[in-house]
């Protein structure tokens, strides 16, 4: 997943200054590398994004949301700060750091986990909206949009399984790295399309399906309100026009999308080419 140009990664004496070591990778995208490490002395997942594909002020300020937002609840884990910053340069890269979480990554195919999720992502968004103004765009799919803006609010902006640890004492959230405003049901609508293109990509329609009730029954659960299936189906159905938009123009795409294979862009194309803007309801 990493680019071919992405720089050297910094040597282990220039993390050491920091109080930084560094184990086993447990992830790399098309910005960043995860590794599993600690931070002094303390068990801790430190991430290193690429300084030229991301804006240090931008990273801070989310960083700085997310550790107010873990003032507010037990379910986000607080980032750790490194000599008193959220956000450190090290070689050619930008460094953070989160408390290691031991658990379970939540099962989208268990529909108690589907359940779970909604509900979390029902009770993070209560936690959200109680969060003071921050000087950040619109989630990503929505800086183009010219709607009413009256009634956003902050979301994760990229909340799915893989950003969330099942513990004993309940779900921890994580990787706030792509939160912005955007209508509250934006976050859930979106949740649902990561699953949905899933779903088809891999040929298993039965994914989506199994997973869309327990989910949006969950998120009713936290919110205490019945969600509208026919709103989340317009903005899925926007999220996938997002997408086109992007392939029809990659160089204002986001730098996963910008940076992929020809062959992913193909499959991506093909996702697209199965939908309209009218709303979905799975794979067809």
């Amino acid at each position: 997943m990493v680019s071919r140009s992405s720089p050297l990664l910094p040597r282990r004496e220039e993390m050491q200054r920091l109080g930084v070591d560094v184990d086993r990778e447990l992830h790399a995208g098309k910005q960043s590398r995860v590794f599993a490490g600690t931070v002094n002395g303390h068990t801790a997942v430190v991430k290193l994004t690429e300084a030229r594909l991301a804006d240090r002020a931008a990273l801070a300020e989310r960083m700085a949301m997310t550790e107010s937002l873990a003032d507010l609840t037990e379910v986000v884990a607080a980032p750790i700060r490194i000599d008193d910053s959220l956000v450190s340069a090290v070689g050619d890269w930008w460094l953070t750091a989160t408390p290691f979480v031991a658990g379970r990554q939540a099962d989208i195919a268990v529909t108690a986990d589907a359940w779970l999720l909604g509900r979390t992502l029902g009770e993070l968004h209560a936690e959200l909206g109680r969060l003071g103004e921050w000087h950040l765009p619109p989630v990503e799919a929505l800086v183009d949009d010219r709607g009413d803006r009256s009634r956003w609010q902050l979301l994760h902006g990229d909340f799915s399984d893989q950003n969330v640890i099942v513990t004993p004492n309940g779900p921890r959230v994580f990787d706030f790295d792509d939160c912005g405003y955007g209508p509250v049901l934006y976050d859930v609508a979106n949740s649902l399309y990561m699953v949905l293109f899933d779903a088809e990509v891999n040929a298993d329609g039965s994914r989506y399906s199994a997973f869309r009730s327990p989910f949006l029954d969950g998120y009713a659960d936290a919110t205490r309100h019945a969600v509208d299936r026919v709103v989340i189906d317009s903005l899925i159905g926007s999220r996938i026009d997002a997408l086109g938009r992007w392939l029809d123009d990659l160089e204002r795409a986001p730098i996963g999308i910008r940076t992929s294979s020809p062959e992913w862009l193909n499959v991506l194309r093909a996702f697209v080419a199965t939908h309209t803007s009218t709303p979905t309801r799975g794979p067809r």
